[in-house]
């Protein structure tokens, strides 16, 4: 992988991160969370964005986590529950350490290679020569998810500068990404898992296409 490709996938996991933070406090998430989270999440798949600034945002989502539940930050005995997640980890459990690098499509992020046949049917599936195992596919399913809410906070970020996004649809908005993340760092979730949660996004996506 790519340097830039490290700090894109260091950045998507500290969002997700910041997930898992905001869970029950939905409360304490503002307009600046709403706006961070989009624009950190789109500019995960934009060329755009430098190294500097993917680590700005980086460091700007860890001051949110803070924000959120600050007693984490300074915790003796950290139990992970609002860890980063390690996306280069599961692109390395689809794919393997040699093929980690995803490939950015101009509309938006690939669904990783996997992932299209991901959770269609019990057991492990048949891709080429190589057989989906049970972590596998829900690697593959989580990064799926992580796809598809980038190309949502891209869709986002268009419709939020061209007419602005009403306060009743941000923090619905807001809701469904804080969710989506958190299911992409979930332990033990799988494909049947996710796959609810994937149609929403899909579903809200279609809805801010350009």
């Amino acid at each position: 992988m790519t340097e830039e490709s490290l700090f894109r996938d260091q950045l998507a996991g500290a969002l997700v991160g910041l997930a898992r933070a905001s869970e029950g406090k939905t409360y304490a998430l503002t307009e600046a969370t709403f706006r961070l989270i989009c624009q950190a999440l789109a500019a995960t798949v934009s060329e755009r964005t430098g190294l500097r600034a993917l680590q700005g945002l980086t460091e700007e989502v860890h001051l949110e986590k803070q924000r959120l539940a600050p007693d984490c930050a300074v915790c003796a005995s950290p139990c992970g529950r609002t860890a980063d997640c390690d996306i280069t980890a599961l692109r390395q459990t689809v794919d393997g350490p040699e093929m980690a690098e995803t490939t950015e499509a101009a509309g938006g992020p690939e669904m990783p290679r996997a992932a299209e046949t991901a959770g269609i049917a019990d057991g492990p599936e048949i891709v080429g020569e190589r057989r989906i195992s049970g972590d596998c596919a829900d690697a593959a399913a989580k990064l799926a998810l992580l796809a598809a809410l980038q190309s949502l906070a891209v869709g986002l970020c268009r419709a939020d500068l061209a007419d602005g996004i009403p306060l009743s649809e941000r923090l619905s908005l807001m809701n469904l990404l804080c969710r989506g993340l958190f299911f992409v760092g979930a332990p033990g979730f799988g494909p049947e898992e996710i796959a609810p949660v994937l149609q929403e996004v899909k579903e809200t996506m279609d809805l801010y296409r350009e």
